[in-house]
């Protein structure tokens, strides 16, 4: 009792000294769930105050798990309860301690999307429309469609509902879903009504094959309106693979939600229309691993995750970006994603110590696409770990420079360029600029061989051969035509491009501006489409300026794609957004 006493004392003298000297400081944390990355995902903020300033924070995240950084982000593994403490120490010696308990909880995103397509009904009077809902509910059930059709009308709570206007104008019809599990959603689009009827107008109607037995059929049949006759049909079925049938048959690689687009041509006019489809059950899995550079963990990377199709046809459906990574034993982690077969490649920013040391890899530990590895995901998996490729740096006096001519998807900025040497070694790295230009600069004597690497496109080398100092070789083109990545060597390029560029990037918050070097002597058109080709947004920028705003809104996590187009020269130019 004495000695308890006796403690007690000695507490409260420290603490009168503390309070005499001006020495006072106090512990102090709060966090957030950061849901872009994960429910697993923790950002957490030091408060602390100090009569001195503080200069030592340690953290306990309760899972065996440490940060010395004042603003750690950390990356749980799994659902729990866990004990987290914040330890500070300011110039005086003064120390203090708080502690906070969390519940990580596995929180499932809704899986609910309301869209529908609408068609004139040309067997009912004038002005009469037919409405087709096309609402994804993953493992759900819609329990209530309410449409509002825009004209003060009353509302329709069908699931595919007819209505008749009653003059020609611009409708704006929504409609709301919800379903068993109270997932809400709404769409809405802007229904425009003429007096001329309509030329062409494509749509289609589709159902699950039933009688083959194949797993993932979708039969489809062509309900477009035309007042000619339809001279072709362009079907795209949103994995790769197409068709030039009216009423095609077509069996998807595995469950998924597909965005189907239908073109069609006659005589007098094309129409096209992109509906999104639910095909099987299609399942969502969580997938994490620990990038390594050599014996150590990353301290930041960019982590991109491709869903593979068929024929080799990917997308780009993801992508976290883990700045304080070393606090999360180098973990990347992807949350819910679509069941299938993906690749991943991990970038490592120009502020992380290791960039100029390790190239750009793929799962589990090749830099160029054909010869990564793929990750089934048809369950949860761990320890996905990609070991990051080592740069065996060679020096010398030569100069490489090229550019790159994509015939493919357009993009040309952000194409990583590997040097290697003929032991297949990567020597050095570098990306191309918003012009498709690339540079090597103290390129070594010897036979070389120069990859430009886009993620789904098989790369083949250009080669090269310095047999003396000073040498170089300004025209080491790479054409992206089809599949591939094809390098060579021309003497001569004429080029015609658009200089400017696009900030913040990745994007914070919902402004886009657009810098050009001078301002525009004509109007430029601009369009956003994501990595599916759909297009999000479009615009005009006027002539006479040099920077734009462009305000995005609802944009969903991953890859973009803004086109910038001068009709004058008839030139376009695209570069990558990622948000």
């Amino acid at each position: 009792m004495k000695a308890y006493i006796f403690i007690l004392i000695v507490n409260v003298l420290s603490l009168g000294i503390k309070a005499q000297t001006s020495k006072f400081c106090t512990s102090d944390f709060s966090y957030q769930v950061n849901l872009e990355v994960s429910p697993f995902t923790y950002n957490f903020t030091d408060n602390s105050s100090s009569s001195n300033t503080i200069v030592n924070w340690h953290w306990d995240f309760g899972n065996g798990e440490t940060s010395a950084k004042q603003n750690p982000e950390h990356q749980y593994l799994a659902e729990g309860v866990y004990i987290i403490s914040l330890q500070i120490t300011d110039q005086s010696n003064c120390t203090d301690i708080s502690i906070d308990t969390i519940e990580v909880v596995a929180v499932i995103p809704p899986t609910c999307n309301a869209f529908f397509t609408y068609g004139l009904d040309t067997a009912a009077p004038n002005y009469t429309y037919k409405f087709f809902d096309h609402s994804i509910h993953t493992n759900d059930s819609i329990i209530s469609w309410s449409w509002n059709f825009g004209d003060g009308s009353l509302l329709s709570y069908l699931q595919h509902p007819t209505h008749q206007y009653s003059s020609t104008g611009n409708y704006n019809v929504t409609l709301n879903i919800v379903t068993a599990t109270n997932c809400s959603s709404s769409y809405n689009t802007t229904l425009t009504i003429t007096s001329g009827g309509v030329n062409c107008n494509a749509n289609f109607t589709y159902n699950i094959d039933t009688i083959s037995g194949l797993a993932n059929t979708i039969l489809f049949h062509d309900n477009s309106l035309h007042t000619g006759p339809i001279l072709s049909w362009s079907w795209n079925f949103g994995d790769g693979d197409s068709s030039f049938y009216q009423d095609p048959t077509h069996t998807f690689p595995f469950p998924g939600i597909y965005n189907i687009k239908l073109k069609i041509t006659t005589d007098i006019c094309t129409s096209q229309i992109e509906i999104p489809i639910q095909v099987g059950n299609p399942q969502k899995y969580n997938v994490w691993g620990r990038v390594y550079v050599g014996n150590h963990t990353a301290d930041q990377c960019v982590a991109y995750l491709y869903k593979e199709y068929q024929a080799d046809y990917v997308v780009p459906i993801d992508t976290v970006e883990l700045t304080s990574v070393n606090d999360t034993l180098g973990i990347y982690y992807f949350y819910q994603i679509p069941e299938g077969n993906h690749k991943i490649q991990v970038v490592l920013p120009s502020s992380s110590q290791y960039a100029n040391s390790f190239a750009p890899t793929y799962f589990i530990n090749s830099v160029l696409w054909q010869h990564s590895n793929s990750i089934s995901l048809f369950q949860d998996l761990t320890l996905q770990n990609i070991n990051m490729k080592a740069i065996q740096p060679q020096s010398g006096t030569g100069f490489i420079s090229g550019k790159v001519i994509n015939q493919a998807n357009n993009q040309i900025e952000g194409i990583i360029v590997f040097l290697y040497n003929t032991q297949g070694d990567v020597i050095a790295y570098t990306f191309t600029n918003s012009q498709g230009n690339y540079h090597f600069n103290n390129v070594p004597q010897g036979a070389l061989l120069v990859y430009g690497d886009l993620a789904g496109f098989a790369s083949y080398p250009a080669g090269v051969n310095f047999a003396t100092t000073y040498d170089s070789l300004s025209q080491v083109n790479f054409l992206i035509k089809g599949r591939s990545s094809v390098g060579f060597i021309e003497n001569e390029e004429e080029v015609s491009e658009l200089n400017y560029k696009i900030f913040p990037n990745p994007l914070i918050g919902n402004n886009l501006f657009v810098q050009f070097n001078a301002a525009i002597s004509s109007d430029y058109d601009y369009q956003i489409s994501n990595a599916l080709g759909s297009i999000i947004q479009s615009g005009i920028m006027q002539k006479g300026r040099d920077t734009f705003t462009i305000e995005l809104n609802g944009l969903k996590k991953g890859f973009y794609f803004i086109y910038i187009t001068d009709k004058t020269s008839n030139t376009t130019t695209v570069k990558k957004l990622i948000y």
